[in-house]
């Protein structure tokens, strides 16, 4: 039997730069129409923000592929206490963020387990979550603006399945754990992630994967501290890496934190005066994405630090992130600052009820924390099929992967003009050599057909 070998390679993901000029010839492009609800729910495959844990297959597209674990709520509450004592000195630098005036340069938190995501969305992981900000009146009769973690409640997460997978990113997730504690935060992806299995490394029977209101997620209880890593496969809603899609609302005057009316009332003397929730966020990302790594120099007043940053438009990720949260939450719009060991950005909901993240730029990285080109940036790989296909049956594909696979692969037969006639979904392990697939051929016109990996 004859075959044909066709070869390809994709090009998976790149380390980027924090600070990258603004394009606002792209930005206008992206926002310069309104996009009402149903408009955005047809072009983005609208599924509501759902924050419930369902065993059932539901709106977010996933089944529960192992029984939900029973925990009692007295278990959950022992947990949130033995993970509030893991790591105090970890503790005390990531339960809150005070807006400083060193706009120059940032000393973040050491976290204790290391993460390599394939595809890399470095420097965007998923490690501390503020969802509340307050700006708190301090001696001097001047003010402090500060975020901080409400949703400490922890909840089991079992591996689940993806039934929908068009609407998701596919990750492989490597975890080292480097010191020894019986329980870790694990860097993620996104708000929502769903953990489909573990691909590579030892779990105990007894450790369990956790998350909190604000999607940090857990793993303990750990006896032993493993020297090899643990490789999970991992998906995220799409949505979440697009863009935000805001209509022209009216926005909220509050109260929605403490002194609340006191950002406000500085940003319509700084700013301008905002009456829409599209009109606020659009200004916001071009305003921070306008900022200078440059030292603050002080002008001193009842706001302080505040209104010396909003002035002199100075700030590395956290100064923009910070500011933006308070900002946007001053006027009703739901933020959330993420922050991790080298970048700080925010997350919004958006007008389809989902979160998106919005990266304001910052410093340049330190060369010291670059990491080096993923290896598994560029995936190559090599099809062979019947030189021969018939229409209306069953012919055998073999996907010879070189080096470590994609999680998730979409397998195309193409017409001589390039028309998708059908797809078929693949779902890799991570140390495949070669996946073979059968794939049922529907009635086809005569002509020339080929597989190919969809990009």
């Amino acid at each position: 039997m004859a075959y044909i070998i066709s070869f390809g390679i994709i090009i998976l993901s790149q380390n980027p730069v924090l600070h990258i000029p603004f394009d606002e010839k792209k930005f206008n492009k992206v926002n310069n129409t309104s996009q009402d609800s149903s408009e955005a729910r047809k072009d983005q495959n609208f599924t509501p923000l759902d924050n419930s844990n369902t065993s059932s297959s539901g709106k977010n597209g996933t089944n529960t592929s192992t029984s939900e674990l029973g925990i009692l709520n007295s278990t959950i509450k022992m947990l949130s206490r033995k993970l509030s004592k893991v790591d105090k000195n970890l503790e005390k630098q990531t339960s809150d963020m005070m807006l400083d005036n060193k706009t120059d340069k940032w000393t973040p938190p050491r976290h204790p387990v290391g993460s390599i995501f394939s595809p890399d969305i470095y420097p965007w992981e998923r490690i501390y979550v503020h969802d509340s900000v307050v700006l708190e009146k301090i001696p001097g009769g001047k003010y402090r603006l500060r975020t901080y973690n409400t949703q400490n409640n922890l909840r089991s997460v079992s591996l689940k399945t993806v039934t929908n997978p068009s609407l998701y990113k596919f990750f492989w997730g490597t975890y080292t754990i480097k010191t020894k504690s019986r329980y870790h935060i694990l860097p993620s992806v996104s708000p929502g992630m769903i953990i489909t299995g573990l691909e590579k490394g030892y779990i105990e029977k007894t450790t369990r994967f956790w998350k909190d209101g604000n999607d940090i997620y857990y793993i303990g209880p750990l006896k032993k501290l493993s020297k090899k890593p643990i490789i999970l496969k991992l998906a995220a809603d799409k949505y979440y890496f697009g863009n935000y899609h805001l209509r022209k609302t009216r926005l909220k005057t509050g109260p929605f934190f403490k002194n609340d009316q006191i950002i406000r009332s500085s940003v319509k003397k700084h700013l301008g005066n905002f009456t829409s929730r599209k009109q606020l966020v659009d200004f916001l990302y071009r305003y921070f994405h306008a900022f200078t790594v440059k030292p603050l120099k002080s002008i001193g007043n009842t706001l302080g630090v505040f209104e010396d940053i909003i002035k002199q438009k100075r700030g590395v990720c956290r100064h923009r992130s910070l500011l933006f949260m308070a900002i946007a939450t001053s006027y009703g719009i739901k933020t959330r600052l993420v922050f991790n060991e080298i970048h700080a950005f925010v997350e919004i909901i958006d007008d389809n009820r989902k979160w998106v993240r919005i990266d304001l730029g910052g410093a340049i990285i330190p060369v010291n924390t670059v990491r080096k080109p993923d290896a598994s940036a560029a995936y190559e790989y090599e099809i062979q099929s019947d030189s021969h296909i018939k229409s209306g049956s069953e012919t055998t594909v073999k996907l010879k992967h070189k080096g470590s696979p994609p999680p998730h692969l979409t397998l195309v037969l193409k017409n001589s003009r390039q028309k998708i006639i059908l797809t078929k979904t693949i779902s890799p392990s991570i140390s495949d050599k070669e996946t073979t697939v059968i794939v049922k051929i529907p009635l086809l016109k005569p002509g020339k057909y080929k597989f190919e990996i969809a990009r």
